[in-house]
């Protein structure tokens, strides 16, 4: 009679001992797990990697393959890290949305590994544990960025024997800025740039003084194609573009318009996070445009050239 339960209670441990052995496993992955991340945050990379090797292997987790990625990348083994993330791509439960980053990133190492590079990184993402993958902000697909705000203009004119003609005055500015990374972080883009200025004062070489003329409006504009790359992770970042612009003037109700000339517009500025996809920021940009103008009467062509100096706020999507 005693025999039975006794025999039950020994069936049921060894049912349960495989469970057991998995669940002491997967504690001995996450002491490695926890010993490689502590590494990793202090900059020893070369122990880091071997507490998430030793973790992968005992826990066989997929997620484990991005911090082998993570720990190779800044010991400056690329092949090793470009393995290891091709692996996680493939094997990995990873987000739709994040997917085109490490892509990009992916497709960056090989270029790397091609152009013969192979120096440690020295930092980068957070390692993450086994049940959790992240892969971090960066920017890659489409960006759109609108920037606001107000600066400075300044152009001038020739006027023949009255010697030429200045305008300089504060403006508002804006920019917009639509285009896609083909590589990580590095954006090919199309830039509509405009300034406008009401007011403002009017110099004639060789006439005395200064006149302030409160019914002026000055505007300038293009339209470019340029580049913006981001230094990451600082998220911080340069822009330019190159193309056409034009300028108009009115005065009293009297308005004259340039033909297309040409417009350079270079931006330096810096974004913070406030979304998985949207960045607020602020920027310095700095304008140099020149056109052509023709004297209704006498038919002359004369250029106007000028510079815009401005701060902006800016929104991006990315």
């Amino acid at each position: 009679m005693l025999r039975t339960p006794v025999l039950s209670i020994a069936i049921v441990l060894l049912s349960s001992a495989p469970v057991l052995a998995q669940s002491d496993t997967e504690e001995q992955a996450r002491v490695h797990y926890e010993s490689g991340r502590l590494h990793y945050e202090s900059g020893e990379y070369e122990q880091a990697l071997g507490e998430f090797e030793a973790a992968y292997r005992l826990s066989s987790r997929p997620a484990l393959l991005y911090n082998l990625y993570l720990a190779h990348q800044n010991l400056g083994h690329l092949t090793e890290a470009a393995d290891s993330l091709e692996r996680y791509l493939a094997e990995g439960e990873i987000e739709q949305a994040d997917r085109p980053q490490l892509e990009a990133r992916l497709a960056n190492l090989r270029r790397r590994i091609e152009a013969g590079e192979g120096q440690p990184t020295g930092g980068g993402d957070t390692p993450v544990g086994p049940e959790a993958p992240e892969a971090g902000h960066a920017h890659t697909g489409l960006m759109l960025r609108l920037g606001l705000g107000f600066g400075y203009v300044h152009a001038s004119t020739p006027l023949g024997a009255l010697g030429k003609l200045t305008l300089s005055g504060g403006s508002s500015a804006a920019s917009i800025s639509a285009g896609w990374a083909f590589f990580e972080n590095l954006v090919f883009q199309i830039e509509l740039w405009q300034a406008s200025m009401v007011g403002g004062t009017v110099r004639v070489t060789g006439l005395p003084g200064a006149m302030a003329t409160p019914d002026a409006r000055y505007d300038a504009g293009g339209l470019g194609l340029g580049a913006t790359y981001y230094f990451m992770p600082i998220n911080i970042y340069v822009s330019g573009s190159l193309g056409g612009a034009t300028t108009s003037v009115s005065v009293s109700g009297v308005q004259a318009q340039s033909r297309v000339g040409v417009g350079l517009a270079l931006m330096a500025g810096k974004e913070w996070w406030i979304g998985e996809d949207w960045g607020l920021g602020v920027a310095l940009q700095f304008v140099y445009f020149a056109t052509k103008w023709q004297d209704e009467m006498t038919r002359e062509v004369s250029t106007i050239s000028g510079t815009i100096a401005s701060v902006l706020a800016s929104l991006t999507y990315n």
